[in-house]
């Protein structure tokens, strides 16, 4: 569906609910959202805004960047976490497969759980491909293309080409330098073509020295929004985007300006 989220085309979420696992989950804009009960995806994931810890599957999530022709950025699971070790591998498995055969879009996924996201990878690569290809014929014989669609999507197949999916970016999100110093390293353990950070919301500061330059493609950040909201110092913003500007990384404000007044909205590409 379209998004609110700035710096991203579309969302899908081919997985709703999760489990908070530390301090910026506490006031999570996904479980508030769902816990108005808007749709039946929603109810019964959520008590008194917070999530329960059910996950609940959203296949049809998975159809819809195919009959997107246009390039798009799609974020995957804004109301989830794909590495949840309640969502099952195949549930992955088939995003990927959907990357390899939508070479038009940009796919990008978020987690908390980067341990998680590394015993995924851990699979031989030549079995993950062969996974993500029949994920793949799988959402391709459901989809609903015709015949001829069908064949140009697979013309567009990118699943066996060398190295990770180039059309897919993998991010940690934090929210200070506890999270930063745990969720980083094991971020750039993972193989992934691009690699992101999410900075929101930002709780305390983070020196990112250690990060920026050996791996992260760029860094998104913001403030905790909403009633309620947990403060943010704006010099905790102005300094990431200092940290990267000085070296050369995108750096993507969600919000608002900065101290020196601009509002810096760069993406890796």
């Amino acid at each position: 569906m379209p998004t609110k989220i700035n710096w991203a085309d579309e969302t899908i979420n081919p997985v709703v609910g999760c489990t908070p696992v530390s301090s910026g989950c506490d006031r999570c804009f996904a479980a508030r959202f769902a816990s108005r009960g808007l749709t039946p995806r929603h109810r019964g994931l959520t008590k008194h805004g917070k999530w329960t810890g059910k996950i609940r599957l959203m296949p049809s999530e998975l159809m819809k960047p195919l009959h997107w022709m246009k390039p798009r950025r799609i974020f995957v699971g804004s109301m989830g976490d794909l590495w949840n070790p309640a969502v099952p591998d195949g549930v992955v498995d088939e995003v990927y497969g959907l990357a390899g055969i939508c070479p038009q879009h940009t796919f990008v996924a978020l987690t908390k759980r980067p341990e998680f996201a590394i015993m995924y990878h851990e699979c031989e690569y030549g079995t993950l491909r062969h996974r993500w290809a029949e994920a793949a014929k799988e959402l391709l014989r459901i989809s609903g293309l015709s015949d001829a669609q069908q064949d140009v999507v697979r013309c567009r197949n990118t699943i066996y080409d060398a190295g990770p999916m180039a059309n897919v970016i993998i991010g940690v999100s934090v929210e200070d330098q506890d999270t930063a110093d745990e969720r980083i390293p094991l971020l750039l353990q993972i193989p992934a073509a691009r690699r992101i950070v999410s900075y929101e919301p930002a709780l305390a500061p983070v020196d990112w020295a250690p990060w920026i330059p050996i791996g992260l493609d760029g860094l998104v950040c913001g403030p905790e929004t909403g009633p309620g909201a947990r403060p943010c110092d704006p010099a905790w913003l102005q300094s990431a985007a200092d940290q990267c500007r000085a070296a050369g990384v995108p750096f993507w404000l969600k919000k608002g300006t900065l101290p020196d007044g601009t509002c810096p909205q760069g993406w890796p590409t």
